[in-house]
């Protein structure tokens, strides 16, 4: 009698503990889903810079470099971030939403 108590006992923490792992994995992919960056797309014109484009899409920005540092990192290619060369016609992303 004893051992069926047991069993049940420890196969009912066990059911709890994976129930528990579960819920936090729904938790996190929720949370992860949500923290997902939206991006714009800007075709860079003749005469355009980085400090330019980073002013007109985060003009509230203390530091318009902040605003160049997203855009580069966003255009990462190879793990490499954006050279500060950008040339005319280039599609460049542009994060959107808590940044600006």
């Amino acid at each position: 009698m004893r051992k069926r108590k047991k069993y049940r006992l420890n196969l009912v923490a066990i059911l709890v503990i994976v129930s528990l792992i579960l819920s936090l994995l729904n938790f996190y992919s929720d949370y992860a889903s949500s923290s997902e960056k939206s991006y714009t797309t800007y075709i860079v014109a003749p005469g355009d810079t980085l400090y330019g484009i980073s002013k007109r899409f985060y003009p509230h920005q203390r530091d318009i470099r902040d605003g160049v540092d997203l855009i580069c990192e966003a255009n990462k290619k190879d793990g490499k971030p954006l050279e500060p060369m950008i040339f005319p016609g280039q599609i460049l992303k542009i994060p959107l939403g808590d940044e600006n």
